[in-house]
């Protein structure tokens, strides 16, 4: 499975995410937007896990194919960092 990983402005939510998913040709099944402490770092943290499915284009570097194990992590760290 591939997750979209990125910063977006709270008013646009999970627009931005669904754009970028469209651009590369397919349909997010699931977007969970938080709000968190330091999103940046959440953002450096989260792409260190799992393996870059190399797209190219808007946002594309920051798609990650992960497994469940790493899926679990990235769940946790968000919540961990909820602001």
């Amino acid at each position: 499975p591939v997750y979209k990983v990125g910063i977006t402005h709270s008013e646009l939510g999970g627009k931005r995410i669904m754009d970028v998913a469209k651009a590369h040709g397919f349909e997010p099944e699931e977007v969970v937007v938080d709000r968190v402490s330091d999103a940046r770092q959440v953002e450096r943290q989260l792409l260190a896990l799992g393996e870059s499915p190399s797209y190219l284009g808007d946002g594309g570097t920051e798609f990650r194919a992960m497994t469940d194990d790493q899926l679990r992590v990235a769940q946790d760290l968000i919540h961990s960092s909820v602001a």
